[in-house]
């Protein structure tokens, strides 16, 4: 009876202790809703969206976590902090990052626009080489859902926000079109 009841309580906490699952193959269809749709399949995690909150947390084990990353991601668009957006860029881009924003106005806009946003939320990530692209849902002004695909790299264990894949338009288009399908499967009915 003991033995039972352990091997219940383990399969509980890990039930309620991973609430992501593998990604499923994504079927895309054309834009225009002609042609053959493709199958595709990505080595990553899908949920239904996890709601996220701005709040910033810089520790190691804070930028180790996913969702910890996010929300302190969120916190430094949100607020317009200078010092926190660098401090969430890899090392090699912060440089970059800083120069762009020497225009307070830049810096305004982006703050402008992530406090227009209502809700983010968590919807996933798909390993791209040595690449996460996170998945998340932002919520506008009617309550509709968007995505907004986030790159990530691993630095000293910590994930960092980059830049590296900015030339190549069709990963961003490719990744926005499989986080779209897999929103479609998490929508409450």
């Amino acid at each position: 009876m003991v033995i039972a009841l352990a091997q219940l309580f383990v399969v509980l906490a890990a039930a309620l202790a991973e609430p992501q699952s593998p990604i499923a193959p994504v079927r895309i269809e054309a834009p225009s809703g002609g042609g053959n749709p493709i199958v595709v399949s990505v080595t990553g995690v899908e949920q239904d969206p996890v709601p996220l909150t701005a709040r910033w947390n810089a520790s190691d084990a804070c930028l180790a976590d996913i969702a910890c990353f996010v929300s302190s991601w969120i916190e430094a668009n949100s607020t317009g902090n200078l010092d926190h957006v660098l401090a969430l860029r890899a090392p090699t881009e912060r440089a970059d990052v800083q120069s762009r924003y020497k225009d307070p106005a830049l810096m305004a806009r982006n703050t402008s626009r992530f406090n227009a946003v209502r809700k983010w939320g968590l919807l996933g990530w798909a390993n791209y080489g040595t690449f996460r692209i996170v998945f998340l849902t932002r919520d506008d002004e009617r309550s509709q859902s968007v995505i907004y695909t986030l790159p990530l790299k691993q630095v000293d264990g910590k994930w960092m926000q980059t830049d590296a894949l900015a030339s190549d338009s069709g990963v961003y288009e490719m990744f926005d079109r499989i986080g779209k399908a897999i929103l479609d499967r998490h929508k409450k009915q």
